[in-house]
C-alpha cells in the first residue's frame, strides 16, 4: 500500500512539473504596452460638483470589476489631464479589443455604478507608456520587463 502512494505522489508531482513548464515554456506576450492602451476624454458637466467623488468610484470599480460581473480584461487605469478630465487604460490581454471592452465596461458598468451616462470619448490615438499617460509593467507585455 506504502509502496502505491508513494508512486501515485511521484506521478502527481512529475505531472504537475510537465504542466508548470509547458505553461511557462509557452507564455509568449503577443503586445507592446502602446498597443494595449487606449485613452477616454471625458467630459465632465460644466461645474461639476462631484467629479473628484465620481473619480474614486470609477477607480473603485475598475479594481473590483471582476466581483461586480465584468468578464473582460480588467485594464489598470490612470487619470490625467488638469481638470482629470482623461483616463488611460492598459489592458493586460485582448489588446485587439481594447476599444470594445472599453466602451464595455464604461457603457454597461461604470455607468450604472455612477447611477447615470458619463459624456465619454474613446480616441484612437496611439499613446507612448510613460509618466505622463500610465506607465504599469509586467510579463504580459512584449516591453513590459523593468529596466
Amino acid at each position: 500500500m506504502r509502496l502505491i502512494m508513494v508512486a501515485m505522489f511521484s506521478t502527481f508531482l512529475f505531472v504537475q512539473s510537465a504542466c508548470n513548464k509547458k505553461s511557462k515554456a509557452t507564455f509568449n506576450p503577443e503586445y507592446t504596452r502602446s498597443e494595449c492602451i487606449v485613452k477616454v476624454k471625458i467630459i465632465w458637466p460644466s461645474g461639476e460638483i462631484e467629479k473628484e467623488s465620481k473619480i474614486r468610484r470609477i477607480s473603485s470599480y475598475i479594481i473590483r470589476a471582476r466581483s461586480r460581473g465584468y468578464i473582460g480584461p480588467v485594464p489598470s487605469l490612470a487619470f490625467r489631464g488638469d481638470d482629470r478630465d482623461i483616463v488611460y487604460l492598459q489592458y493586460p490581454a485582448q489588446c485587439n479589443e481594447k476599444y470594445y471592452w472599453s466602451s464595455e465596461i464604461i457603457e454597461n458598468y461604470i455607468e450604472i455604478e455612477l447611477g447615470g451616462p458619463l459624456e465619454f470619448d474613446i480616441t484612437d490615438e496611439v499613446v507612448e507608456p510613460g509618466i505622463n499617460t500610465i506607465d504599469h509593467l509586467g510579463p504580459q507585455w512584449v516591453d513590459g520587463k523593468a529596466k
